[in-house]
């Protein structure tokens, strides 16, 4: 989704869940959003909405599996406070020493 017209912003928060034990990541943008139709796809291997040569199609890819390894969720969403998609990582918190 290149073509999105205008400037974009990208917004990263991070939050800590002292009941859960829980860090979260999240990047937010102010694009297009994920359209519906290729949601359930978006982190599968290969896949990419850009055209051929111009991308591999395996970030999400390999960050999900990254994030599933250290027993986190890797989650992204349009954004229902305006325009954008938002991309969360909740991983698990470690033992403090």
């Amino acid at each position: 989704m290149t073509d999105w017209p205008g400037p974009r912003r990208l917004t990263i928060a991070t939050a800590v869940e002292p009941g859960e034990g829980g860090v979260q990541l999240s990047v937010a943008d102010t694009g297009p959003g994920v359209p519906p139709r290729i949601r359930s796809s978006i982190f599968d291997p290969f896949f990419t909405t850009k055209p051929p040569g111009e991308g591999s199609g395996l970030g999400l890819s390999v960050s999900y599996g990254i994030v599933a390894e250290h027993k986190g969720r890797l989650r992204g969403e349009n954004r229902t406070d305006r325009r954008g998609a938002i991309f969360t990582v909740e991983l698990p918190a470690g033992e403090v020493a």
